[in-house]
């Protein structure tokens, strides 16, 4: 059975942090170095994959709950989602704006936005263009955008709760899981809701020391 990250954060700070952080730093030498290796540490977090679909895995396509989360709303919708990353006494600041530019019946098409503020600078990352597909293979589909009595999420605690983000309340479906990865524990919990373009709305995760979070901010439901 696949399991992938609760921590949706995959998506939302991808490679786009890593790059532009460290293109703004100074070379260091000597006990500077573990720093760096820790900042990285802490965004790679943010995209920890917990089993990968096998690659002969093959399955008719089925309807992708995550490009229904958009096709409801109209061109122009967009999430601002705004999160820290704790490790060492080091914090770093992220903002990400998710726009949908373009949808039809095979795919949405979003823009995203990811800026980086370490030590009071902002450093905006290049705009990343993501295609999520009308139809994938089952096995594609993250267990947070299934159904919580299905069983792909047999295994993993869920329910549901009220959360106040955006200057709104939102009925959201979290789900929350706790395993081991490299012999360090990890642990992410993520709060979803179909109101939402995208569907999420707060995230936290904890490893090897590192603390994240992530909640909404601003959404705009588009045309």
């Amino acid at each position: 059975m696949v399991y992938r990250t609760l921590l949706l954060a995959s998506t939302m700070w991808s490679n786009t942090c890593e790059s532009r952080l460290f293109s703004h730093a100074p070379a260091h030498t000597g006990t500077k170095a573990p720093m760096r290796s820790g900042v990285l540490m802490v965004l790679l977090m943010m995209g920890m994959v917990m089993t990968l679909a096998p690659a002969w895995a093959q399955a008719e396509k089925v309807d992708n709950p995550q490009y229904q989360t958009w096709a409801q709303f109209g061109v122009g919708a967009s999430t601002t989602h705004s999160g820290e990353a704790a490790m060492q006494g080091m914090v770093v600041t992220m903002k990400k704006v998710t726009t949908l530019t373009a949808l039809d019946g095979d795919k949405a098409v979003l823009s995203n936005a990811t800026t980086v503020i370490m030590g009071g600078r902002e450093m905006p990352t290049p705009t990343q263009t993501e295609t999520v597909a009308a139809k994938v293979e089952s096995s594609e589909i993250d267990p947070v955008y299934q159904d919580p009595n299905s069983v792909e999420n047999s295994q993993v605690e869920h329910g549901n709760e009220t959360i106040k983000v955006a200057g709104r309340s939102f009925d959201c479906l979290w789900y929350s899981y706790e395993s081991v990865d490299k012999g360090k524990p990890v642990s992410g919990k993520v709060w979803m809701c179909k109101d939402v373009p995208g569907g999420m709305v707060r995230v936290r995760g904890e490893s090897q020391g590192s603390q994240f979070k992530m909640d909404l901010v601003e959404l705009n439901e588009g045309n």
